[in-house]
């Protein structure tokens, strides 16, 4: 017998684990964050903020623009 569908706080914590979990994998592959070769922990911790920056100027032009704010594809046309 299958259990019944979600509602409530389960079905708004599907929905967020959903978004972090997109948002994880832009940056994992996308901006590279599993790749930032440093030497020292200063310059590790501004090139994560660098990046992190950058996909959140990315989602805010998506909503300016009226768009979906994760599409990070639709912003550069070829």
């Amino acid at each position: 017998m299958a259990a019944p569908p979600a509602s409530g706080p389960a079905r708004a914590g599907g929905r967020w684990r959903r978004i972090v979990e997109t948002v994880g994998s832009q940056l994992t592959e996308r901006f590279g964050i599993a790749r930032i070769r440093v030497r020292d922990l200063w310059h590790y911790q501004h090139r994560l903020i660098r990046k992190i920056l950058a996909h959140t100027v990315a989602v805010f032009l998506n909503l300016q623009l009226g768009r979906d704010p994760l599409d990070l594809d639709g912003l550069v046309s070829v």
